[in-house]
């Protein structure tokens, strides 16, 4: 049996490994808001074509790959706030997702966006 949604917010997680999420292709929300997370492997979502919902806000994330998102095609909402990310390279979600929005080429399902405080 997959998991369709996890929930490990509010927790003490500082890292995540690569392979974490791997046999969950069927993830649709995870949520690993207000934890102590620094970095976020580039595959680690890799396999998890039918996430919509990710919800990193409230960590530590210093940087955040131009690959993370790669594949995440049925994103809908995705929460990055209230990190320690200086910076996010405008290709971040290129080769991410299928049509096109007005701020970011190739994003197609995403609806919500939080980067306050990023």
């Amino acid at each position: 049996m997959e998991l369709k949604s996890v929930y490990v917010d509010n927790n003490r997680i500082i890292d995540i490994h690569s392979s974490t999420f791997r046999n969950n292709s069927r993830l649709r929300y995870l949520d690993i808001s207000r934890n102590q997370v620094t970095f976020i492997h580039p595959s680690t979502f890799m396999h998890n074509n039918e996430l919509n919902c990710l919800h990193l806000e409230g960590n530590n994330i210093t940087e955040i790959s131009n690959n993370l998102f790669r594949g995440l095609e049925q994103l809908k909402d995705l929460e990055l706030s209230n990190n320690n990310t200086e910076e996010l390279n405008p290709l971040i979600f290129h080769n991410s997702f299928t049509s096109t929005n007005i701020f970011f080429q190739k994003v197609s399902k995403l609806r919500r966006l939080r980067l306050a405080q990023i």
